[in-house]
């Protein structure tokens, strides 16, 4: 008998033949990834959603910044207290200057109010006098 000598070693890809279970297998295999796949697909979309609405919120930032710019003025949100006078006529008082914004009637309902004694804010105690 001849001896053979070992020249190198590699791997490599054969086709062998599959049972039924290794079948089973695989193919459930295939499922599970598609599944994966799916869930990625609605993770993307819901990124893309968080996506857009950020880049909406800070494309109308932008748009609210220049029109300020431009007109050289800007809308903040401020505490007004309205007051009702003896004339029934409402006084409308910006709180964080002290100045008077507006005035106007008052209507039947806050009418009502002073009549009855409603929301008096001036009022200390919650009792009648």
């Amino acid at each position: 008998m001849q001896q053979l000598r070992k020249i190198g070693e590699r791997i490599d890809t054969v086709t062998v033949d599959l049972v039924d279970h290794d079948v089973v297998e695989l193919n459930a295999k295939a499922c599970q990834l598609r599944d994966q796949q799916d869930a990625l697909k609605l993770e993307l979309a819901g990124v893309k959603q968080q996506y857009k609405a950020r880049a909406q919120k800070l494309a109308d930032a932008e748009q609210v910044a220049r029109r300020d710019a431009a007109r050289r003025k800007k809308d903040v949100e401020i505490l007004i207290h309205e007051f009702i006078t003896p004339t029934n006529e409402v006084v409308m008082i910006r709180m964080d200057t002290k100045e008077p914004i507006g005035r106007r009637t008052a209507t039947a309902e806050e009418l009502q109010e002073d009549m009855f004694g409603g929301d008096d804010e001036d009022e200390t105690s919650g009792k009648p006098s």
